[in-house]
């Protein structure tokens, strides 16, 4: 009796689990980050050769820990420059809405004394539109003075 359960069960678990090694490597090759990535094309991390920025966003959940600011918690992204031309302070995304290849972020400074909203929109070409909506406050040092940065700048996903 013990047997037959047995070679019943077994004869159940070999029917519904893939044929061949080749079968489960097809499911999983469906399931590359590519995919998953083209799916989600607003959970990436950008940056701007021009202008030496970093943008790393998931406009789709509040998960995204801004180094230096952990204690803040999880945002949905933030901005910020690198060594060799320092925006500054650094930018939290605050909110996004997405519409189809755009979404519009609203920002706020590090200190929370300025904020700033921001279309970004992908390009056919796989590349990021950043585009500064109304007044631009986010600025860079320049020597002792605060100039701001470009209104309009092009991302490209970092790898």
């Amino acid at each position: 009796m013990h047997r037959t359960i047995f070679f019943l069960l077994a004869a159940f678990f070999l029917a519904i689990v893939p044929a061949s090694s080749q079968d489960i490597a097809a499911v999983s090759d469906s399931l590359t980050t590519d995919s998953v990535q083209a799916e989600l094309p607003f959970r990436v991390t950008l940056y701007s050769p021009d202008a030496h920025i970093t943008l790393a966003l998931d406009l789709y959940e509040e998960s995204v820990n801004v180094p230096g600011y952990e204690f803040f918690g999880p945002t949905f992204g933030y901005m910020r420059g690198d060594a060799r031309q320092w925006m500054y302070g650094v930018w939290f995304v605050l909110s996004a809405e997405i519409k189809e290849n755009k979404a519009i972020l609203r920002m706020s400074n590090d200190s929370g004394a300025a904020s700033q909203d921001v279309e970004l929109r992908i390009l056919p070409d796989g590349t990021y539109a950043y585009r500064a909506l109304g007044t631009n406050e986010v600025s860079r040092a320049e020597g002792r003075k605060l100039k701001k940065i470009q209104t309009k700048m092009t991302f490209i996903k970092q790898q």
